[in-house]
Protein backbone atom coordinates (compact mmCIF):
# COMPACT_ATOMS: atom_id res chain seq x y z
CA UNK A 1 0.00 0.00 0.00
CA UNK A 2 2.83 2.02 1.14
CA UNK A 3 2.63 5.36 -1.88
CA UNK A 4 0.10 3.88 -3.41
CA UNK A 5 -2.70 6.07 -1.42
CA UNK A 6 -0.41 9.44 -0.17
CA UNK A 7 1.61 11.42 -2.05
CA UNK A 8 4.55 14.05 -0.31
CA UNK A 9 1.52 16.74 0.38
CA UNK A 10 -0.93 14.36 2.06
CA UNK A 11 1.99 13.31 4.72
CA UNK A 12 2.24 17.50 5.36
CA UNK A 13 -1.20 17.90 5.85
CA UNK A 14 -1.67 14.70 8.23
CA UNK A 15 1.34 15.79 10.04
CA UNK A 16 -0.02 19.29 11.06
CA UNK A 17 -3.42 17.90 11.52
CA UNK A 18 -1.52 15.11 13.73
CA UNK A 19 0.24 18.38 15.52
CA UNK A 20 -2.87 20.81 15.60
CA UNK A 21 -4.98 18.23 17.64
CA UNK A 22 -2.59 17.21 19.96
CA UNK A 23 -1.71 20.90 20.76
CA UNK A 24 -5.35 22.09 21.37
CA UNK A 25 -6.12 19.17 23.47
CA UNK A 26 -10.14 20.04 22.97
CA UNK A 27 -10.95 15.79 22.97
CA UNK A 28 -14.65 16.24 24.34
CA UNK A 29 -15.48 18.00 21.17
CA UNK A 30 -13.71 14.55 19.00
CA UNK A 31 -11.94 16.31 16.33
CA UNK A 32 -11.87 13.89 12.92
CA UNK A 33 -10.49 14.29 9.72
CA UNK A 34 -12.70 12.03 6.77
CA UNK A 35 -10.59 10.62 4.48
CA UNK A 36 -11.76 12.25 1.72
CA UNK A 37 -10.07 15.76 3.22
CA UNK A 38 -6.64 14.31 2.85
CA UNK A 39 -6.83 12.93 -0.72
CA UNK A 40 -9.69 13.67 -3.51
CA UNK A 41 -8.38 10.44 -4.75
CA UNK A 42 -10.69 8.99 -1.38
CA UNK A 43 -13.55 10.68 -3.12
CA UNK A 44 -13.81 7.58 -4.52
CA UNK A 45 -15.71 5.14 -2.00
CA UNK A 46 -13.49 1.59 -3.84
CA UNK A 47 -10.04 3.09 -1.58
CA UNK A 48 -12.11 3.95 1.90
CA UNK A 49 -11.09 0.94 3.06
CA UNK A 50 -7.62 0.28 2.71
CA UNK A 51 -6.97 4.09 2.16
CA UNK A 52 -8.32 4.39 5.30
CA UNK A 53 -6.16 1.74 6.80
CA UNK A 54 -2.91 3.75 5.13
CA UNK A 55 -3.77 6.72 6.19
CA UNK A 56 -4.52 4.81 10.21
CA UNK A 57 -1.24 3.47 9.98
CA UNK A 58 0.61 6.86 9.14
CA UNK A 59 -0.69 8.64 11.80
CA UNK A 60 0.48 6.09 14.30
CA UNK A 61 3.61 6.48 13.16
CA UNK A 62 3.39 10.25 13.41
CA UNK A 63 1.96 9.94 16.73
CA UNK A 64 4.85 7.77 17.64
CA UNK A 65 5.08 7.09 21.71
CA UNK A 66 3.12 10.05 22.98
CA UNK A 67 0.46 9.14 24.97
CA UNK A 68 -2.40 9.41 22.40
CA UNK A 69 -4.72 6.49 19.99
CA UNK A 70 -5.68 6.97 16.74
CA UNK A 71 -9.07 5.73 15.94
CA UNK A 72 -10.12 5.01 12.68
CA UNK A 73 -13.99 4.57 12.40
CA UNK A 74 -15.84 3.25 8.88
CA UNK A 75 -19.31 3.42 9.05
CA UNK A 76 -21.41 0.58 7.49
CA UNK A 77 -24.84 0.48 5.83
CA UNK A 78 -28.06 0.63 8.18
CA UNK A 79 -29.73 -2.55 8.61
CA UNK A 80 -33.45 -3.12 9.42
CA UNK A 81 -32.38 -6.48 11.44
CA UNK A 82 -29.97 -6.31 14.29
CA UNK A 83 -27.48 -8.73 12.99
CA UNK A 84 -23.55 -8.78 13.35
CA UNK A 85 -21.67 -7.53 9.93
CA UNK A 86 -20.77 -10.32 7.65
CA UNK A 87 -17.33 -9.75 7.03
CA UNK A 88 -14.53 -12.06 6.46
CA UNK A 89 -12.28 -9.98 4.56
CA UNK A 90 -11.69 -6.56 3.83
CA UNK A 91 -13.07 -6.75 0.58
CA UNK A 92 -16.67 -7.75 2.44
CA UNK A 93 -16.26 -4.23 4.50
CA UNK A 94 -15.70 -2.41 1.33
CA UNK A 95 -19.09 -3.75 -0.03
CA UNK A 96 -21.12 -2.86 3.10
CA UNK A 97 -19.79 0.57 3.58
CA UNK A 98 -22.39 3.56 4.17
CA UNK A 99 -22.36 7.12 2.63
CA UNK A 100 -20.15 8.91 4.95
CA UNK A 101 -16.47 8.21 4.20
CA UNK A 102 -14.30 6.58 7.26
CA UNK A 103 -12.59 9.07 9.59
CA UNK A 104 -10.16 9.27 11.96
CA UNK A 105 -9.68 10.80 15.39
CA UNK A 106 -6.58 11.44 18.04
CA UNK A 107 -8.01 10.73 21.45
CA UNK A 108 -5.72 10.80 24.89
CA UNK A 109 -4.44 7.08 25.34
CA UNK A 110 -7.32 6.40 28.39
CA UNK A 111 -9.83 8.59 26.73
CA UNK A 112 -12.83 7.71 29.37
CA UNK A 113 -15.65 8.69 26.72
CA UNK A 114 -14.11 6.32 24.04
CA UNK A 115 -13.59 3.34 26.28
CA UNK A 116 -17.02 3.34 26.70
CA UNK A 117 -17.79 3.33 23.37
CA UNK A 118 -15.09 0.46 22.82
CA UNK A 119 -16.13 -1.54 26.05
CA UNK A 120 -19.51 -1.68 24.40
CA UNK A 121 -18.25 -2.53 20.82
CA UNK A 122 -17.04 -6.29 20.03
CA UNK A 123 -13.92 -7.77 19.03
CA UNK A 124 -14.01 -8.93 15.33
CA UNK A 125 -11.45 -11.61 15.40
CA UNK A 126 -10.97 -12.48 11.88
CA UNK A 127 -10.47 -8.82 10.68
CA UNK A 128 -8.15 -8.00 14.01
CA UNK A 129 -6.27 -10.92 12.68
CA UNK A 130 -5.85 -10.05 8.61
CA UNK A 131 -5.06 -6.43 9.56
CA UNK A 132 -2.67 -6.31 12.61
CA UNK A 133 -5.15 -3.87 14.54
CA UNK A 134 -7.61 -4.43 17.22
CA UNK A 135 -10.75 -4.16 14.88
CA UNK A 136 -14.07 -4.15 16.61
CA UNK A 137 -18.19 -3.54 15.49
CA UNK A 138 -20.76 -1.94 17.55
CA UNK A 139 -24.59 -1.98 16.43
CA UNK A 140 -27.08 0.22 17.85
CA UNK A 141 -30.34 1.20 17.41
CA UNK A 142 -31.66 4.19 15.97
CA UNK A 143 -35.19 4.77 15.57
CA UNK A 144 -36.39 2.09 12.97
CA UNK A 145 -32.96 1.14 11.95
CA UNK A 146 -29.66 -0.48 13.28
CA UNK A 147 -26.78 1.86 12.92
CA UNK A 148 -23.28 -0.28 12.37
CA UNK A 149 -19.90 0.64 12.92
CA UNK A 150 -16.60 -0.84 12.50
CA UNK A 151 -13.61 0.88 15.10
CA UNK A 152 -9.89 0.35 14.57
CA UNK A 153 -7.03 0.24 17.22
CA UNK A 154 -3.74 0.35 17.06
CA UNK A 155 -2.59 -3.14 18.68
CA UNK A 156 -1.20 -3.50 21.55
Amino acid sequence: MDGQYLNKEDIILLNRWVEEIIKQENWSSFPEIHIDEINSNFKNKNYWVEGGLRVFQEIIMKIGKRPFEPILVIPLDYSRNIHEPKINDISDLSTQLYLTPPSIYILPTKFENFGKTINEAKIHITLSQKTGFNVYYKIEKEDDEYARTIYVRQSN
